[in-house]
């Protein structure tokens, strides 16, 4: 597939579906933290003497054992990989590598809890970062003697 390097619109580009990826990957990663039961939840009752009585097992999701409040911290990793969407031509590089910085961060950060699973969509923002657009601010980035 061959990428026209004068085309109107620079985010046709391979560069740009790595951006779109990466929105994709965080809202998917948002989607399976809060519908996914991951905790395992046990109820038990105490009784007069101080002795514990187990009443169930179960399993539980995030947004069940953390509350409503959880899902603004879920918000963040997507907001900050659709920056790049809303940052113009000219400032598209800098914005997705601002973008693959703080999600790696977040990552990072979150990395006991639920971090790990925005490790994908923070490789697919770094990756788009790096990725040799068809053309730039610049001009061409393959034009003969780049």
């Amino acid at each position: 597939m061959e990428v026209d390097v004068n085309a109107e619109n620079p985010r046709t580009v391979p560069g740009w579906s790595l951006v779109l990826a990466s929105v994709a990957l965080a809202a998917l990663a948002s989607f399976v933290l809060v519908l996914i039961p991951a905790y395992a939840v046990e109820v038990a009752r105490l009784t007069t003497d101080g002795a514990a009585t187990e009443i169930g097992r179960g399993r539980a999701t995030l947004l069940e054992t953390e509350g409503a409040g959880v899902l603004r911290v879920l918000l963040l990793p997507i907001a900050i990989a659709a920056i790049p969407l809303f940052i113009g031509n000219r400032r598209a590089r800098l914005a997705r590598a601002i973008s693959a910085l703080l999600l790696m961060g977040f990552a990072g950060v979150a990395l006991m809890s639920v971090g790990v699973f925005y490790l994908p969509s923070a490789i697919a923002m770094a990756a788009s970062a790096v990725w040799k657009l068809g053309h730039d601010a610049e001009g061409p980035a393959h034009a003969p003697g780049a």
